[in-house]
Order: structure tokens, then C-alpha cells, then sequence
């Protein structure tokens, strides 16, 4: 496949201006669907490849995002990550991602293997990273925090109640007549795993205190 193809000869068999081709590229602004729709036919027809380098010295960015992640090979941890590749699919940019794997050595390491690249953005899911250090890098450039609940940055962080998530599974169980529930959780300093324990708990002594009055769930 040709690697040379300019934007210039994008435009011409196009037949539109070099400008409105850039345009069409980067989705940076709405153009006519006509138009568009000539633009990415010739994109597919030459063969383009944008050169995300030049962009990038063009625009003052790197088109790139860095995830802070724990453990690439957890089931849990994959689909988030899926979820972020699909997420910017489109967008232009890339996933950037490095592993911490629930230790706040290797955690901090990883960290500062993000920081030491030029990203434009960064997601940071759950770990040990202190709160002052991730509004640190929040004054620095654009952050998302998942699992984490930092003061001051309640906008920029997205919570998984997991006290209620754990809590629902658990009463779902018991209402279909199940009564011995086995619970296995990860470390108990992993905040995601004490809050399920917590809501596991509370499910059961909920069911204790129902069936006392007489209203529980007997099976």
C-alpha cells in the first residue's frame, strides 16, 4: 500500500480544498456530508495514512491519552480498558497504557512514566496514588479518576458503588432461597474489595433483622 500519499492529492481526487480535506481528517469541525464523505472515499481509495507526528508538532499536542491501570490481565481491568480503546476510536488519539499492580512502588513508577511522556490527558484507575498528587497532575493537564473519590475533584472522578452493587447480587441470591452465600474477595486493603465485603454484610444482616420481624426471606 502507498505510505506517500500527500493531503494535497487527498483534496484533488476529493475535488475539494486542501483545507476541507484537513478538516474532514482531524473531525475537528462539521463539514458537508457530501463533501466528507468524498474526502474519506479518497482517504480509503489512496491509501492515506495521517502522520499523527507532524499533527501533533502542528496542533501543540502529542494525540495521546495515558491510563494508569493495575493489572492489564485482570478480567476486570481488560474490559475497562477495551472500553477507553473503543471509547477514542475516531477520536485520533491513542491509549497509552502502563501497570501498577496494587503496589504504590511500582504504582508511582508507572506514574512517572506517563508524566515523563508528552500526554494530553490522563485516567486514572483506582491504585494508591495519594489525592494530593493526582491534583497535582489535574493542575497540569486534563485527569479522570475511576474508583477514586478525591476532594476537590468530585467532577473529575467516577464512582462504582460497591457497597449497593455487592449488596443487590447478595439480597438477589437470597430471594431465590439461596442461604449459604460464600463470599471470596481481594485484599482487604483494596477499597473496592472492603466495600464489597461491606455490602455482602449488610445484605445478610438485613435478612437477619427481616426475619426477626418476621418478614424475611425463609426460602
Amino acid at each position: 500500500m502507498t505510505t506517500n500519499i500527500t493531503l494535497d492529492e487527498v483534496a484533488r481526487a476529493a475535488g475539494v480544498s486542501v483545507s476541507t480535506a484537513s478538516r474532514v481528517i482531524s473531525g475537528a469541525v462539521r463539514v458537508a456530508p457530501n463533501k466528507r464523505e468524498a474526502v474519506l472515499q479518497a482517504v480509503r481509495d489512496l491509501g492515506y495514512r495521517t502522520n499523527l507526528i507532524a499533527r501533533g508538532l502542528a496542533s501543540g499536542r502529542s494525540m495521546s491519552v495515558g491510563i494508569l491501570t493495575q493489572d492489564i490481565s485482570s478480567p476486570y481491568y481488560g474490559e475497562v480498558l477495551r472500553g477507553i480503546e473503543d471509547g477514542l476510536e475516531g477520536s485520533g488519539y491513542s491509549p497509552l497504557f502502563v501497570s501498577g499492580h496494587w503496589r504504590v512502588e511500582e504504582e508511582a513508577s508507572a506514574l512517572d512514566t506517563l508524566l515523563g511522556r508528552p500526554v494530553d490527558a490522563m485516567i486514572i484507575l483506582g491504585g494508591h496514588t495519594p489525592d494530593e498528587r493526582l491534583i497535582q497532575i489535574a493542575e497540569r493537564l486534563p485527569l479522570m479518576a475511576v474508583g477514586r473519590n478525591i476532594r476537590g475533584l468530585e467532577d473529575n472522578c467516577l464512582r462504582v458503588d460497591n457497597v449497593q452493587g455487592a449488596c443487590s447480587v447478595v439480597q438477589h441470591l437470597l430471594e431465590l432461597g439461596h442461604h449459604r452465600i460464600a463470599y471470596i474477595g481481594g485484599p482487604t486493603s483494596h477499597r473496592d474489595a472492603s466495600d464489597r465485603l461491606q455490602g455482602y454484610r449488610q445484605a445478610l444482616e438485613e435478612r437477619r433483622a427481616g426475619l426477626r420481624r418476621g418478614t424475611g426471606h425463609r426460602g
